[in-house]
């Protein structure tokens, strides 16, 4: 196992096999390097690559981290921002402050803070935990946060993102979206047009961009909510809750207690 940790401004690493002290660093004691960085440089651990084999990583730092091949472990402190790669084979992590990053798979992928080892790309079985962030591929993704409130990112791909019980943030990205926030007070992101969002319960905050050929379907839901609304110079029509483009195209709102229009265009 390796551990992974600052000190006051010295990086600290130790483990079996013992690791070997690269440039800037030094061994100074069995199993253990130390790295301090010159004056000016913030302290964390950039980019760190373990390889091959089953790994596993307890860190206190803020970095990027890739797992590699085998079937790995992470285990971040809660003050940790740790970007995991977990690569292939069925990889775990665990911390409230890690974002599981598949943004470069091409296959669709399955994120669900569930604590199930039912993760990634089908058959794949990673578990991400029950806390934290994710960004997904370029498939047609699936992801659902979990209880305490997450940050997803559904990046390309036509995806399905269903909030949880706590505060989420959710970008669709580009691809025709399905977003829910759940409860809680969410801000739910859209930015190519043809999307369905839907904040649900709480006090939520809708931004999406709706180019005229490909209008969106907005709902609010229980409690206080918002829209802001860009893309092509769109109408709102209080009267017949819709979204109304020049070019004829029309989208619907629901349940929405303010409209900003970000495009010139107004309200009736």
């Amino acid at each position: 196992m390796l551990t992974l940790q600052t000190e006051g401004t010295t990086l600290v690493l130790r483990g079996t096999p013992a690791p070997t002290a690269g440039t800037g660093c030094e061994a100074s004691a069995p199993g253990e390097v130390r790295c301090t960085p010159r004056a000016g440089v913030v302290v964390g651990f950039g980019r760190v690559s373990l390889g091959a084999g089953d790994d596993r990583l307890s860190v206190a730092g803020i970095g990027r981290l890739n797992g590699g091949p085998g079937e790995d472990a992470l285990e971040a402190d809660g003050t940790s921002g740790v970007t995991w790669t977990g690569g292939p084979g069925a990889d775990r992590s665990s911390g409230a402050r890690v974002t599981a990053y598949y943004a470069e798979r091409k296959a669709p992928v399955a994120i669900t803070f569930d604590g199930v080892a039912n993760d990634g790309e089908a058959g794949e079985g990673d578990e991400v935990g029950t806390a934290g962030a994710a960004s997904a591929g370029q498939g047609n993704d699936l992801m659902i946060a979990g209880a305490t409130g997450s940050q997803l990112d559904g990046s390309d791909g036509d995806d399905q993102i269903f909030g949880g019980a706590g505060a989420d943030r959710i970008s669709g990205g580009r691809g025709r979206e399905i977003l829910r926030g759940g409860d809680g007070a969410d801000i739910l992101n859209a930015s190519d047009g043809g999307d369905d969002l839907d904040g649900g319960a709480g006090d939520d905050q809708l931004d999406v961009f709706a180019p005229a050929s490909a209008p969106d379907a907005l709902a609010g839901g229980p409690g206080v909510d918002r829209a802001f609304v860009g893309g092509a110079p769109f109408r709102v029509d209080l009267a017949a809750p819709a979204l109304d483009a020049p070019a004829g195209e029309t989208g619907s709102y629901s349940g929405l207690e303010a409209v900003t229009l970000a495009s010139g265009g107004g309200v009736g």
